[in-house]
């Protein structure tokens, strides 16, 4: 497996940060915006009464406190003792560990619904975790985090030209149509950790839909809903790059392959189909 860092030291750094910046979970939003969002309904129409969640990097618990409707069995792992205290205290019968998660401390097949949302974008080992949630669900997986692989977009650290970036993004892309990936290959980024905090600073790859589509597919497991998000209103505000990406934008909303893959947000859920 690759190491998505380029050295022990930044790593460190990374943890250190998520570890003492009480900050941070402050700029994440609240239940109530997760509950609004597109992908949240949809998430939640696969959810029975009773079905057991885990949230992978869970945080400071804010989005899985959505699903918490005092009958199911919610739980949460990630690697920040801040954000497990705060998750503790959002949800007092919820069950936490503090945990690296590459290395889930579950059993094969624990959950009906494992999910994970805005931390793929900051993993050194994307394929790993997702072979991981894969082992301990035994029934949805679902991933949601930027489309930073998308040609019409990037993470902050990328520090290519919007042309460089595009051309070579669109490349992957029309590779893809020859041979299809088996394997997590993001694009890698330097997380910015010398400036003050702003949102995804601290990613360190760019998850790229389409990738990760056929990942899951050469798992074996079912397609349930992938999107890109090209109908969540974050593509229509009124920005000069929001305008560029207008056509393509077209072309997607009328599932023209691969711009239905090109939005901002890599959107997936699928359905592990065998149990062993």
């Amino acid at each position: 497996m690759k190491n998505y860092l380029k050295s022990d030291k930044v790593n460190d750094k990374l943890n250190n940060f998520w570890n003492t910046c009480k900050s941070y979970y402050d700029v994440m939003g609240s239940t109530e915006d997760f509950k609004k969002e597109i992908f949240y309904k949809e998430m939640q129409k696969l959810l029975g009464i009773k079905d057991s969640v885990i949230e992978i990097g869970c945080g400071d618990a804010t989005k899985l406190r959505a699903f918490d409707n005092g009958k199911r069995k919610l739980c949460g792992i990630d690697l920040s003792r801040i954000a497990i205290q705060k998750a503790r205290d959002k949800i007092k019968r919820g069950k936490f560990k503090i945990s690296n998660i590459e290395k889930l401390p579950y059993k094969d097949n624990s959950f009906d619904f494992v999910y994970s949302a805005y931390v793929f974008e900051h993993l050194n080992n994307p394929e790993k975790v997702l072979s991981e949630m894969i082992r301990i669900s035994k029934k949805y997986v679902c991933v949601l985090c930027p489309n930073f692989g998308s040609p019409l977009y990037k993470s902050p650290p990328n520090k290519d030209g919007i042309i460089t970036n595009a051309l070579r993004k669109f490349l992957r892309y029309f590779l893809y149509t020859f041979k299809k990936p088996i394997h997590i290959n993001w694009l890698k980024v330097q997380p910015i950790l010398n400036k003050p905090y702003e949102p995804d600073f601290d990613a360190t790859c760019e998850p790229d839909i389409l990738n990760l589509r056929y990942y899951l597919i050469s798992k074996g497991l079912k397609e349930v809903k992938v999107s890109s998000g090209w109908e969540h209103p974050l593509s229509s505000r009124p920005t000069l790059l929001n305008m560029i990406r207008a056509p393509f934008k077209m072309l997607g909303r009328m599932r023209i392959y691969p711009f239905s893959y090109m939005g901002p947000f890599c959107f997936v859920i699928f359905e592990k189909t065998k149990v062993s």
